[in-house]
């Protein structure tokens, strides 16, 4: 199970990232059209979703951890658990199955 450690806290990172959770990761602030532009916006809203706590609670733990010493890499984990999750491979499985066909004709 991956774990991620922010302000000497573990949050497991073992909750399964699908449609409904992309949704609820929309409603705590997270767009996924934009995250290569807000991913400070995106941090909080994994971090508060995994950690089943709000995002303003997030971002307090996030801010301690920075002045703490910690960096945002340590945040990274949070974002490889979107980019691998089950939601982002069938997209992306999408795409290239649309980019065969469209290749073929």
């Amino acid at each position: 199970m991956k774990k991620i450690t922010i302000n000497s806290k573990d949050y497991n990172l073992d909750k399964v990232i699908d449609f409904n959770a992309i949704c609820e990761l929309e409603e705590l602030g997270l767009s996924v059209p934009a995250l290569k532009k807000s991913s400070m916006s995106a941090f909080r809203a994994l971090l508060a979703w995994f950690g089943d706590i709000t995002v303003e609670q997030a971002g307090a733990e996030i801010m301690a951890h920075l002045r703490n010493g910690g960096s945002f890499d340590d945040c990274v984990p949070l974002m490889e658990a979107l980019v691998e999750s089950d939601f982002f491979r069938a997209t992306q499985q999408s795409v290239e199955k649309k980019e065969t066909t469209t290749s073929e004709e």
